[in-house]
């Protein structure tokens, strides 16, 4: 489970409406599996989590953004993501 508290109901609704509208909660609704791998090329870090709490902590900061799930390993990831960010596919979004 992911948990993340917030200042406000407002901010909460938002962030929640964010991720719905992204299609970050569909994703939050498959099964896990141990190949896992999850590639953050829109939020507020950017990159390559292998488990969908750091994706949604550390990656997305609780919010919508994009993220791409593969199976596999995470160095190939890592890889994608490096050409995906040099062809200037990544975008870095703020905190707030």
């Amino acid at each position: 489970a992911v948990f993340k508290s917030f200042a406000t109901l407002e901010e909460a609704q938002n962030h929640h409406r964010e991720a719905k509208e992204t299609g970050v909660l569909e994703l939050l609704k498959r099964e896990v599996e141990p190949s896992d791998i999850y590639i953050v090329t829109k939020g507020i870090a950017p990159g390559v989590f292998e488990r969908r709490g750091r994706m949604m902590k550390n990656g997305l900061g609780f919010r919508g953004g994009e993220v791409q799930f593969s199976q596999g390993k995470a160095s190939d990831a890592k890889q994608v993501f490096l050409q995906w960010e040099a062809q200037g596919y990544v975008r870095t979004l703020s905190i707030h």
